[in-house]
């Protein structure tokens, strides 16, 4: 019921948002589209494709922040803090949605958080709910931009309400470019205008080999990545969230070393149950490299050496890179035995990625 009571929501008539439709399909053009995102633009501005006979759509913000101090060596975003977002924002929409029409009602509706086609952000620009701030983020006062959205399509007509929410605006947003400047990578290169591709909360979910340059920005970041919001001035005075989102003792002490040694079912019993979970093992190896590599610790060089033979490459690579990476912020050539290791990898590794990983690693020395 604690939970229930801090949310907000908005109600509104379930016609297509064109205007917000329009944008997509000319962010799309540019190539500025948003990633993990494999719908149409039909899908993603039009409630009655999503529900057959859609009259209403309930739009929900559900707060998240809850201080914290950080303790071990990598970082997580907030987001990820606490229960999984999905269960925790798709029950509240159902909560709100029941009290709104009953529960036989509310059982034919289409519930969604960050898990369904519509756009929860432009759904709650649209009904009042909040503002689009300069960081791309919704504005829900009094909690800020550190809000989870949810969505409901019912095919009951509801009067347009706003629930619970505040009056919303975002004059003076504009002419505060912290944000901005927070940006790790310049992805949020001016209000309003952020390249998917460059963002550290994007490049901490992608798969695969990342660019040299994106692996030093990560700074010790595991998921996600708070910057732009915690520059924010409006999010000062951020009100806490609701209780599911606290942080546990996993949130406050992530240890990159012991998630790098993690089994399959080590990490599916850890992090299974948190909504970071679902980008699986081994990008959070990988990650946990890059936060190991930000390190001058002398002693993790051999640590790292022993995940050399891995069977992914992607953590090979990474592997031989942070060695190398770790052994020049401390100014030192590598130990003459693992500089061995590491030309033998070079001799017999087949994928051409780890070998360019270990050249560069070992230097002149390989030649």
């Amino acid at each position: 019921m604690k939970d229930f009571d801090r949310v907000r929501w908005t109600v509104m008539s379930a016609d297509p948002l064109v205007s917000a439709r329009e944008r997509f399909r000319w962010r799309q053009r540019l190539g500025w589209g948003p990633p993990f995102v494999p719908f149409s633009a039909e899908q993603r501005y039009d409630p009655g494709a999503v529900l057959d006979g859609a009259r209403s759509v309930l739009t929900v913000a559900v707060p998240y922040w809850h201080p914290m101090k950080r303790q071990g060596q990598a970082l997580t975003s907030r987001s990820s803090w606490g229960a999984d977002y999905h269960d925790v924002v798709q029950g509240l929409v159902r909560d709100v949605l029941d009290r709104l029409v009953g529960k036989e009602a509310a059982s034919r509706a289409h519930i969604q958080a960050d898990s369904g086609p519509l756009e929860e952000r432009a759904l709650a620009v649209e009904s009042g709910l909040g503002y689009l701030g300069s960081n791309g983020s919704i504005f829900v006062p009094p909690f800020g931009s550190w809000v989870f959205l949810g969505a409901a399509v019912t095919d009951v007509a509801i009067s347009p309400s706003t629930g619970d929410s505040q009056s919303t605006s975002d004059s003076g947003c504009l002419q505060c470019s912290k944000c901005v400047s927070a940006c790790p990578t310049g992805a949020l290169f001016a209000p309003h205008r952020i390249n998917h591709h460059r963002c550290l909360s994007y490049l901490t979910q992608r798969r695969g080999f990342l660019a040299v340059s994106l692996r030093r920005s990560f700074q010790g970041r595991l998921f996600g990545c708070d910057n732009c919001q915690e520059a924010c001035p409006a999010n000062g005075e951020a009100e806490r969230g609701v209780v599911a989102f606290a942080p546990d003792e996993l949130d406050r002490n992530c240890d990159p070393l012991s998630i790098l040694q993690m089994s399959q079912s080590e990490f599916d019993v850890t992090w299974g149950a948190k909504s970071a979970g679902w980008r699986g093992r081994r990008t959070f190896r990988r990650n946990a490299i890059l936060a190991l590599a930000n390190t001058d610790e002398r002693e993790l060089v051999t640590l790292l050496a022993q995940h050399l033979c891995d069977p992914s490459p992607i953590i090979r690579g990474h592997i031989a890179w942070a060695m190398g990476e770790i052994a020049a912020r401390i100014g030192e050539r590598l130990p003459r035995d693992l500089r061995g290791r590491l030309a033998d990898l070079f001799a017999c590794d087949e994928d051409p990625r780890v070998r360019f990983e270990v050249q560069r690693a070992l230097g002149d020395w390989i030649q």
